[in-house]
């Protein structure tokens, strides 16, 4: 009885996906005394912000994020005191569903604790500035210095908002390689802006007169087993970042609590995450021609029955799942995002 319910939510998320993930909501981190009457306030493009809230320059990043295109952007005000901004600002959010987080003009320190953040949070990204995260949900951009029309240069770390907004208001169907920046005139570049890419960082180069994003990656370097080469495209950690958190509030939301977990009420869920990728291809998310499927995790199953019971470190792949864990469920998944060279296997639940 719960399957059609299951299956039409999830039909839902995949028809909205394009149109969320260019809709992104944003949270910013910003020190400034101005106001602190409040802790958290949200913007949409259409509202105006107020004054003798923010400094300046504070309003200007706000700003710079709403250019983007995103839907929303939340500012997490701390105290130009606070003796850990980063934490105080996540503390600000609380259990607030957002996409992406940065940080104004952070120091080293805190671009740092936001990178340690992000590391332990499996449904945000964030764009730091000069941080060699080396991770596929982190950006790292890493421009020394550019320079809007008609302005003064300032330093990289000032430009942070401006590239989260970008990034963040950039539909999953489409790439911010190449994006020009027309509010710029020029930027510093790296000695060699290949090299740059190749180690993991997010830089924009001069081209006849404009400045544009040379290619969309996140910090990811370091590859193996459960971490690809695709994984370093910004697009296509966006699409697995979504689906990881579509899957995962389905779950929590139409199955838990509303089926013993067995085995076949498993097989309900699978399924109906199969018909959300089957939907996310016809979308153009997702490639067509892949396997696109859900399944048990069997070796991660597997260790977890063996804590209470040695003799499943023998047992069949059928015995493996007609023994559920508790309440616990353990799906993997094999799918291809559109602009991939390979199939992804990865974990929903980690």
């Amino acid at each position: 009885m719960g399957k059609p319910d299951i299956s039409i939510e999830f039909k839902k998320l995949a028809q909205s996906a394009i149109e969320r993930s260019s809709n992104g909501i944003v949270v910013l981190i910003l020190k400034d005394d101005t106001d602190t009457s409040f802790n958290t306030v949200s913007y949409t493009p259409a509202d105006v912000i107020g004054d003798n809230i923010f400094t300046s320059e504070n309003k200007g990043y706000i700003q710079d994020v709403l250019k983007g295109g995103v839907a929303k952007v939340i500012v997490s005000r701390v105290d130009l005191a606070a003796v850990t901004p980063v934490v105080s600002a996540i503390n600000n959010i609380g259990n607030v569903q957002y996409n992406w987080i940065g940080i104004a003009s952070g120091s080293a320190e805190e671009q740092a604790k936001l990178v340690e953040v992000i590391k332990a949070n499996s449904s945000v990204s964030a764009v730091v500035y000069n941080n060699d995260a080396d991770h596929e949900r982190i950006v790292n951009f890493a421009n020394t210095q550019v320079t809007p029309r008609g302005k003064a240069a300032v330093d990289g770390d000032k430009y942070v908002p401006r590239v989260l907004g970008l990034i963040a208001g950039c539909p999953m169907t489409k790439s911010t390689t190449y994006r020009v920046l027309e509010d710029l005139e020029s930027v510093i570049e790296p000695v060699d802006v290949d090299a740059a890419i190749d180690s993991g960082k997010f830089v924009l180069f001069n081209d006849e007169g404009v400045v544009r994003v040379a290619r969309g990656v996140n910090s990811l370097v370091t590859l193996g087993d459960t971490k690809y080469e695709d994984m370093k495209k910004i697009t296509i950690m966006d699409t697995l970042t979504m689906i990881r958190r579509d899957v995962f509030t389905m779950f929590k939301e139409h199955y838990v609590g509303e089926f013993k977990n067995s085995y076949d009420n498993q097989l309900i869920f699978f399924i109906s995450a199969e018909g959300y990728f089957q939907q996310l291809s016809f979308e153009g998310i997702l490639d067509p021609d892949s396997p696109n499927v859900v399944s048990t995790n069997i070796e991660k199953q597997r260790l977890e029955l063996i804590k209470t019971n040695p003799e499943a470190s023998t047992w069949s792949e059928k015995q493996i799942k007609d023994n559920p864990v508790g309440s616990k469920v353990f799906p993997k998944t094999i799918i291809r995002v559109n602009d991939a060279m390979e199939d992804l296997e990865f974990e929903i639940f980690n």
